[in-house]
C-alpha cells in the first residue's frame, strides 16, 4: 500500500483544499529561503510563540486537531493553495510541515524537486543519517517501489517521472527526520511538501524505530 502522509501529513492532517487553477498566476506566499531551516526553527517553541510569525507570511489559522495527545495546527494562505501544519506536544512544538496544493502535475514534481535538494543540503553528508524513499508508479502492479540508496531511487524517478503518481524521500538522524512528498492522484490529493520532525522532543507514543519512514512514523486516518 501507499504510505500515507507523516507526522507531516497526519500532520498534514490532511484537509484537502482546491489547488488553484492552472491558468491563475500562483500566489506564493512568502517564506525564508530555506523551508527546512524555517521549519526547524519553529520546534522547540510554544505554538503561541510562532504563530503570530506564520501569520505574518499571509497564513491564517484553518483549523486545529487532537491526535493521540498532540494538537495539530492547520494555516491556509489565502487561495487554500499553500498550508503550513504545526504538531505540538506538551506545550511544545516538535514537528512542521509546508504543503503546496495545484492540479498541474508539473509544477507540484518541480516543487518536490526543489525540496528534496534543499532537504539534501540541509542535511549534508553526515553519516549518521538513514535514508530511505519510494515511490508509486501509475498502474504497477508492484506496489511502492522502496529505496535505501539515493542514487538508486533517482534513476528510477528519472526513468519513470512522468508516470509517477506518488514519491518520497527521507532523511533521519538520532535527533531529527526530514521528509518531502509528492502525490498525484483522485483520491489523495495533488500536492507535494516538506517537513522537519525533532525527535528528541517527539512524543514516545509515536516511537522512535528507525528503518522506517517520516510518512510512516505518524500516520493519520482522512
Amino acid at each position: 500500500m501507499k504510505k500515507l502522509t507523516l507526522i507531516l501529513l497526519a500532520l498534514v492532517g490532511v484537509v484537502s483544499f482546491n489547488s488553484c487553477k492552472d491558468d491563475e498566476p500562483e500566489q506564493k506566499p512568502t517564506t525564508t529561503t530555506n523551508i527546512i531551516t524555517e521549519l526547524k526553527g519553529y520546534t522547540g517553541k510554544t505554538f503561541d510563540q510562532i504563530a503570530p510569525t506564520i501569520q505574518a507570511k499571509g497564513f491564517n489559522l484553518l483549523n486545529t486537531e487532537n491526535i493521540e495527545g498532540l494538537t495539530i495546527y492547520y494555516f491556509t494562505n489565502s487561495d487554500n493553495s499553500y498550508k503550513y501544519s504545526i504538531g505540538e506536544y506538551d506545550d511544545t512544538v516538535f514537528i512542521a510541515s509546508y504543503e503546496y496544493f495545484n492540479d498541474n502535475k508539473t509544477l507540484l514534481l518541480t516543487n518536490y524537486e526543489k525540496n528534496s535538494q534543499t532537504a539534501l543540503s540541509f542535511v549534508g553528508n553526515n553519516p549518521l543519517v538513514y535514508y530511505s524513499s519510494d515511490i508509486a508508479i501509475m498502474n504497477s502492479e508492484e506496489g511502492n517501489i522502496e529505496f535505501d540508496n539515493r542514487a538508486d531511487y533517482l534513476t528510477a524517478y528519472n526513468q519513470n517521472k512522468d508516470s509517477i503518481n506518488y514519491c518520497s524521500e527521507t532523511w533521519m538522524s538520532q535527533t531529527a527526520m526530514v521528509g518531502t512528498e509528492f502525490n498525484y492522484d483522485e483520491f489523495d490529493g495533488h500536492y507535494s511538501l516538506v517537513g522537519y520532525g525533532d525527535l528528541l522532543r517527539m512524543p514516545v507514543i509515536f516511537g522512535k524505530a528507525k528503518n522506517k519512514s517520516i510518512f510512516e512514523i505518524l500516520k493519520h486516518n482522512k
